[in-house]
């Protein structure tokens, strides 16, 4: 089963420690790992930098697909404008 010699983690006390699971029990079973506090804000912080950088992604696409669609729809009305003009002067003549 669970050999002391080796780990160097006592079994009883670790398991003492997560029994009465309530949030703060927990979170003065954590206080023993000062770098967990640390490590949880690293992650949050590449978390909302991650967000960040999606959402200035997909702001950046909806700007580019918007322009897309400008420059297709001003394309396409000069075209039909274009098209539109020989048959008017054909009309008038």
């Amino acid at each position: 089963m669970f050999d002391p010699k080796t780990y160097a983690i006592d079994s009883a006390k670790f398991v003492e420690a997560f029994k009465p699971f309530t949030p703060e029990a927990f979170k003065a079973s954590l206080e023993r790992f000062p770098s967990f506090d640390a490590t949880l804000a690293t992650q949050k912080k590449a978390a909302d930098a991650l967000m960040r950088d999606a959402q200035a992604a997909a702001d950046a696409w909806a700007k580019l697909v918007s322009n897309q669609v400008a420059i297709a729809e001003e394309a396409l009305n000069g075209t039909f404008k274009a098209a539109a003009a020989p048959k008017a002067a054909k009309a008038r003549a």
